[in-house]
Formats: structure tokens, C-alpha cells, sequence
């Protein structure tokens, strides 16, 4: 059996499906996948490859590339994702999807999504988990990172994001810039607490670099989004509050907030 260095498992009505990173042969791999996928046999082999098995049968894979962007930080999507054609109709591929974004968004990473196949289309749709991005409803552009030769240009896709099933907690957005009266340990410790109820997103930082804020959202697995774009805030932060400070001050306020709404719930 080739080797793998992470495993979970989905549990979607009484299929038992497994899901690993592949470490193996990446070609090998997809040789056995290549003629069933709706557009390309091609492959970018710097993906990053989930396989999924149902019990032991081998019956999708999923690569996943990094998005070359200049406005979004850690951001994935997939290259090629197949499911074998006996197995298919089964709803395998979008849980495969999902559990592959939870994976990214345990990272405080995002995982983004685009396709013209028409059932991946509808399930997005349709989810409370997915949110539709500026690019959704498009032609593709033959100038995109997204673009596909073997793609009409005149072909309209769908453009989502995976928010997590936390997306459906109620929202808290925290706009903090990174300073040295930013205590970083109790911040973690605060946001700990808010993510228990919330779905949290913190707006920090720059494309360029890490700050110790991003760092701290990527281990508890909290959304960042850019408060600073070519060294200029960005236009829906100005003239909101915006926390330079971090002290015990602030965490009372943060941590009354938190009291106040688990009464309410």
C-alpha cells in the first residue's frame, strides 16, 4: 500500500469513506484517473493529492494548488478532481470538497472552488457552507490562473469559497492592527473563547508577510482577511474602529461580549 501522512474519515449517509494525502507515485496515481475527469487528462503533479477510498476501494482523488494571487494569503483550490464513474451520483465529490476545506480551514487557510460542471454548480447553490465569490456566474478568463485550455471562453462558471459549517454560527469581525501593545497570548486566548459560538474572521495584516496575529489565527484555525493592501487600508475598514491595542482592558470587553451573548442564546 503507497504511504500516506494524514487520514480522516467522512461519514455521509452509510458510506464509509476514508480520506488520505497521497504520498505515492503522483503519475502512477493519476494514470488510473485520467480518462474519467470531464475536461483535461492533464495534471499539475506540484498538486497536493487526497485520495479518497470507500472502505478499501479506491474511488476519488482530488489535487490541490496553491492560488497565485496578489490580494488573498493561503489560499487553495483544486487543479483536477475525479470520482470513478461507478461511484459517482453518490454525493462522494462534494464531501470529499468539503472535508478537503475543512482540512485548509483548520490551517486558517481558505479553499476556493471553481467549475463549470453543473452538479457541483447546484450543490454550491444550495449550501449554507459555500459562498459565491466576485468570479462566480463568469465567462473564464484565457488570462486567469483559473484558466483551462480545453475550456470554451465562453463557458460560464461557478466560483465559490468554503466557509465551514461554523459559517452558520452567528458572525463577529474583529479589525486589529499588529503592534507592540498587542498581547498576542491573551488575544489567542480570547479568540479561543469566541470561537466556541462564533464564526470568527480577523482582518489584519498585509499580502506581503505573517504577522504574529496571522500566525495565531492559522493554529486556532481562524479566517484572517487583509486590513492593508499595497501599504494602503483598504477602503472597507476606513472609518471603523480598529484595535492597536491589546490589553486586559480589552479582553474584560471582548469577554463581557461573549457573556452577554450566551445569555442571549
Amino acid at each position: 500500500m503507497d504511504r500516506y501522512y494524514y487520514k480522516s474519515k467522512i461519514n455521509h449517509e452509510d458510506l464509509n469513506l476514508n480520506v488520505f494525502i497521497y504520498s505515492g507515485d503522483k503519475k502512477e496515481l493519476w494514470n488510473k484517473f485520467k480518462e474519467h475527469h470531464y475536461l483535461s487528462a492533464d495534471m499539475n503533479m506540484a498538486s497536493t493529492i487526497f485520495v479518497c477510498y470507500l472502505d478499501d476501494i479506491l474511488v476519488g482523488m482530488c489535487g490541490v494548488l496553491p492560488v497565485p494571487s496578489g490580494v488573498t494569503k493561503h489560499g487553495f483550490r483544486p487543479s483536477r478532481t475525479v470520482i470513478l464513474p461507478d461511484y459517482q451520483n453518490l454525493g462522494i465529490g462534494t464531501r470529499l470538497s468539503e472535508f478537503i476545506g475543512d482540512y485548509y480551514l483548520n490551517k486558517g487557510y481558505k479553499f476556493y472552488y471553481r467549475s463549470s460542471h453543473l452538479r457541483l454548480k447546484t450543490f454550491w447553490e444550495h449550501s449554507p457552507y459555500w459562498v459565491a465569490t466576485s468570479h462566480n456566474a463568469k465567462k473564464r478568463d484565457p488570462d486567469s490562473n483559473f484558466s483551462n485550455a480545453n475550456i470554451k471562453e465562453d463557458r460560464i462558471c461557478a466560483s465559490y469559497e468554503y466557509m465551514g459549517h461554523d459559517y452558520t454560527l452567528p458572525h463577529i469581525e474583529i479589525r486589529i492592527e499588529y503592534t507592540d501593545d498587542i498581547n498576542i497570548a491573551l488575544l489567542k486566548e480570547d479568540l479561543k473563547l469566541l470561537k466556541q459560538n462564533h464564526y470568527v474572521c480577523v482582518i489584519t495584516g498585509n499580502v506581503n508577510e505573517d504577522n504574529p496575529i496571522d500566525l495565531a489565527c492559522q493554529e486556532l484555525g481562524i479566517r484572517t482577511q487583509l486590513l492593508y493592501y499595497r501599504g494602503k487600508l483598504i477602503g472597507n475598514y476606513k472609518n471603523k474602529n480598529i484595535i492597536t491595542k491589546y490589553d486586559e482592558e480589552m479582553s474584560r470587553k471582548v469577554r463581557k461580549y461573549y457573556d452577554l451573548c450566551r445569555v442571549n442564546d
